[in-house]
């Protein structure tokens, strides 16, 4: 899913021609092997997809790959003419038309009668990395996710008493209530509502307490308010109201909404901010999760597009602090043009710049995840690091709604790269 990837293939050859299907994903897991089929499963067009496959750095990026096709070839079934032997299944819904496939590729000899892919222009700049699986109820907006102690996931979303999941394996996914079950009255003088959405909560684990922050607004008002809420086992009902964090109203240059916690040894600080003058951050008494300073730090803000930046996230990976962000329109349905941005900086309290140098504050951000396929305005993201290294949570959505999109991130180049 990485936009800097999506570029039209060569025509170049009648192969190259055939190569050009249009609007297809396959889902494959890839390994370190051959990507080849025995040949009486290998309709003539399976060797020029599994081409586009293998001229994909597979060493970078061992684990799911969807890749776009461009054209107009006839698809029969639901696999197409592909006929893969590892196929297993459509996903829950053929509207995706993702792949899905039972098992890797398996290394291919002449003893088992395998054939190398045929020689077709490479076509790598055409992959592109999507959403993984996952499964049960991934309706969601705003995601943010922690992990207990006992390995459990807990995933909160923006909903009226914010909605909470959990999972055993980061795929399959159970709701299992509100963490206000009878509302947030406190939140109404921001939502203008009774029991109004509760936006962007940021899950923390802190030892064995859960800290959430979240926002309560309306749409276009700077009348905003950050609040904390601290439970010992996460469960619905279990919240306790620790009131409120921060807010703002039109005197000030900011809104705030969207916050992220950040802890960086004994210091913690609160990333917040949505549009106006951009992302701000304050610094935070360990002991009460409330503000420890008046003081208000810029972090970033676009200088276009009416200062379309919010959902500020900060990660650190090595020696550099990284902050994501989501530009551009939220909420809008397959209208939505939200798309993943981010910078770094050796500091967590300031000094961003994007890959090209130019700072946040300036405007500067390089593109992290932008929408394709029918996979529209990526955002509202959250980073953690899991087992398996550093995890991107976001939204997104298709003509169906809004949506769970899981991915890990590759640092290796010292900038995140979607895997």
């Amino acid at each position: 899913m990485v936009a800097s990837r999506a570029s039209e293939p060569s025509p170049g050859s009648e192969k190259g021609q055939q190569s050009r299907f249009s609007g297809f994903i396959c889902l494959l897991k890839l390994r370190k092997l051959p990507l080849c089929e025995p040949a009486a499963r290998c309709p003539r067009r399976s060797p020029l997809l599994k081409e586009v496959l293998a001229s994909y750095d597979t060493s970078a990026n061992p684990e799911n790959i969807r890749v776009g096709i461009d054209t107009s070839s006839k698809l029969s079934g639901p696999l197409g003419d592909f006929g893969w032997r590892n196929a297993a299944a459509w996903g829950k819904n053929q509207k995706d038309r993702q792949l899905r496939t039972a098992a890797p590729l398996q290394e291919g000899s002449p003893a088992n009668g395998c054939q190398p892919p045929m020689d077709v222009a490479p076509l790598a700049a055409f992959a592109v990395v999507g959403p993984g699986l996952v499964y049960g109820s991934t309706n969601v907006h705003d995601p943010s996710i922690c992990k207990d102690s006992a390995g459990k996931y807990w995933l909160f979303s923006t909903a009226p008493g914010i909605d909470i999941r959990t999972s055993t394996d980061r795929t399959t996914w159970t709701y299992v209530g509100k963490m206000f079950p009878n509302g947030a009255s406190w939140t109404d003088t921001y939502t203008g509502t009774s029991n109004g959405n509760l936006w962007a909560p940021d899950c923390t684990v802190q030892g064995s307490k859960f800290l959430v922050y979240y926002a309560a607004s309306s749409f276009g008002s700077q009348n905003s308010a950050i609040f904390l809420a601290q439970s010992t086992t996460g469960a619905p009902g279990s919240w306790t109201n620790s009131g409120l964090v921060t807010s703002s109203s039109s005197s000030n240059n900011y809104n705030a909404i969207d916050p992220n916690l950040i802890i960086d040894g004994s210091n913690w600080y609160l990333a917040f901010g949505s549009w106006w003058t951009g992302i701000k951050e304050v610094p935070i008494g360990s002991s009460t999760g409330k503000p420890s300073s008046s003081t208000v730090t810029a972090l970033a803000q676009r200088t276009a597009a009416s200062g379309a930046i919010e959902a500020a996230s900060m990660y650190k990976y090595g020696s550099y602090w990284y902050l994501f962000t989501s530009w551009d329109i939220c909420c809008q349905g397959t209208s939505s043009t939200y798309n993943i941005r981010v910078g770094r900086s050796t500091s967590v309290t300031g000094g961003f710049v994007d890959k090209s140098g130019v700072a946040l504050t300036a405007g500067g951000g390089t593109l992290v995840l932008a929408g394709h396929d029918n996979i529209y305005g990526p955002g509202g993201q959250d980073v953690f690091t899991d087992g398996d290294g550093p995890i991107l949570v976001y939204h997104y959505y298709n003509a169906t709604g809004s949506w769970l999109g899981i991915n890990r991130l590759d640092f290796s180049s010292g900038w995140p790269v979607v895997a």
